[in-house]
């Protein structure tokens, strides 16, 4: 969070269950506790976002929502991806949790360049 705190993120794409820390910390977050405020349709764009349900659903959540940093699970698939894609860097990341923020010069497309692994 510190992170994230120190870019001055505005909007701040997060796993459900670190809403309501990111709140009490004071960053602005896109899901917490209180689902039945997002509705049946962000959620669904969300999971599937999340989950990389279709290629394009995490692309377009980034860029609808005008999304400048991350923090999910590491596990996540969109966690995942996220390090491998042109103009997000990753800045924190421990056993729990990876955060990304996206490069301010970044082309913000749905339709970014994938970095190949570097092993």
């Amino acid at each position: 969070v510190a992170a994230l705190k120190e870019r001055g993120v505005a909007r701040v794409l997060n796993d459900y269950d670190f809403g309501g820390y990111l709140i009490w910390s004071g960053i602005p977050v896109a899901i917490d506790g209180r689902t039945e405020l997002y509705g049946e349709r962000f959620m669904v764009e969300l999971d599937d976002a999340m989950t990389l349900k279709s290629p394009d659903a995490l692309f377009n959540l980034l860029t609808s929502q005008r999304i400048d940093a991350t923090l999910l699970r590491r596990q996540t698939p969109a966690a995942q991806l996220l390090d491998h894609v042109d103009g997000w860097r990753k800045v924190f990341a421990d056993e729990n949790a990876v955060a990304h923020v996206r490069d301010p010069s970044a082309r913000h497309t749905a339709e970014p360049e994938i970095k190949p692994a570097s092993n």
